[in-house]
This record gives structure tokens, C-alpha cells and sequence, in this order.
């Protein structure tokens, strides 16, 4: 290899690495390009180096060859690496919306259960057990929760659109006036009437109500007898 040569493939290998660390994301000498930037990096690399070489042959003693072929390198590169960001993003939201798809039809299948228990067992009334929203004790949505309060806002917020709606928690206690089954049925009740308004339901429509009940609400026809002891009702107060 002669000696030209050796110093344009040097000065290549310079000009490269001082691409890669001119990035907006390197701030220090040991930065380790990643994602676009490393596209940059190995396509300036490659380009510099076929630079190199071209300018080498057009007799480019002053290396134009290398800076023109690390330009086009790390032009070429940052798409590549633009391209592969998108895709992970993309997939990244592909993923979230499956997610979510699969969390409203688990919503809707629990919405269709309790239709039919309720044309079995008590009807003209929407009841749930607390359990679908709430975690034991708590008062603050699951998951599973907030997706049924967004399919119960769709199924309601333009039926009866004239009409109040009422969402009534039952938290059963040994005695009526518990303070803490109190406490625990109307802060759900509030929780899920914020939740409507968040989503979009008019506040005017909405009335929120705890109520401490001595007996379960409806005797549940499952192994688990004493579930509706705290129970959530959705209902059209105005008819």
C-alpha cells in the first residue's frame, strides 16, 4: 500500500469518528453512537473509506475524495438509522394498541355477562360486583376498571341523553353507620363519576352516592355468595 494511500485511509478514519462525536447526542469523548447516530457513524465510515479509495485513484492528495465519500456515508446511514427508529416506534405503537383492544374486549365481555345475569337474576337493573373496579379496599380504579367505566360511558353517554345518571357504590358493614364503609363507598362513587367526566359526560348529568348496606346487595349465584357486598350500580335516575 503506498504512502498516499495509508494517509488518506488515516485521515478518513479521523474525519469518521469526528462525524460521529459532532452528533447532537455525543457530549463526551466516550460517547457509544446508538440508534440514528450510529447509522451515521458506520455509514460514514463506509462512505469515508470508498472515499478514500476514490480519491486516492482521481489522485486526491489532499483526501476531498474522503470528506465527500464520510459526507455521503453518514447522509446514507442517518436514513438507515431514521428508518430503524420509525420501525421500533412503530411496532412500539402497534403493541399498545393491541394492549388496549385486548383490554376493551375483556371489558365488553364482562359488560356482557352481567346483562345476562341481570335478564336472569335482577332485572331492569346494571350491577356489578365492587371487584371488577376495585382492588380489595381500594378506591382507585384497576385497570380492568377504567376499561369498563370507557365502555359504560360509550353505552351511556348519549341513551336517556336528557336524564341524570346516577352511580350508586354499596359497601356492605355490620353496622349502617360505619364510618370507614361510608368513607370507602362514596369516594368510589366520586372515582368513577371523575373518570365519566375525564372521558367526556356531561358533570351536570352525574350523581354520585355511597351507601352502607347491612346485606349483600343480590345474592350472587356463584361459589362466592357474599361478592355483591359491595357492588357498583349505574342507573338513569330520571324516566
Amino acid at each position: 500500500m503506498s504512502t498516499s494511500f495509508q494517509r488518506i485511509l488515516v485521515l478518513s478514519l479521523c474525519l469518521t469518528g469526528a462525524l460521529a462525536c459532532s452528533s447532537p447526542k455525543c457530549r463526551h469523548r466516550n460517547c457509544l453512537p446508538t440508534g440514528r447516530v450510529s447509522g451515521e457513524f458506520s455509514g460514514a465510515l463506509l462512505g469515508a473509506s470508498s472515499g478514500a479509495i476514490t480519491g486516492f485513484q482521481l489522485g486526491a492528495g489532499s483526501g476531498p475524495g474522503v470528506a465527500v465519500g464520510a459526507g455521503f456515508g453518514a447522509l446514507a446511514g442517518g436514513i438507515r438509522g431514521a428508518v430503524h427508529d420509525m420501525e421500533r416506534q412503530e411496532l412500539k405503537d402497534l403493541e399498545e394498541e393491541l394492549a388496549r383492544e385486548e383490554l376493551r374486549s375483556q371489558a365488553q365481555g364482562v359488560i356482557a355477562s352481567v346483562y345476562n345475569q341481570r335478564i336472569k337474576h335482577y332485572p331492569g337493573r346494571d350491577i356489578y360486583a365492587a371487584d371488577l373496579f376495585f382492588e380489595a379496599d381500594s378506591h382507585k380504579l384497576s385497570t380492568l376498571g377504567q376499561a369498563l367505566v370507557k365502555e359504560i360511558a360509550r353505552m351511556n353517554r348519549d341513551r336517556l341523553s336528557w336524564s341524570r345518571f346516577g352511580i350508586i357504590a354499596y359497601v356492605r358493614s355490620r353496622t349502617s353507620d360505619s364510618a370507614y364503609a361510608s368513607h370507602l363507598a362514596e369516594h368510589r362513587a366520586l372515582e368513577i363519576a371523575n373518570t365519566l367526566v375525564e372521558i367526556g359526560f356531561e358533570p351536570r348529568r352525574l350523581v354520585a352516592s355511597g351507601v352502607v348496606t347491612e346485606d349483600v346487595l343480590i345474592k350472587d349465584q356463584s361459589e362466592r355468595p357474599g361478592r355483591f357486598g359491595q357492588a357498583i350500580e349505574f342507573k338513569a335516575l330520571d324516566r
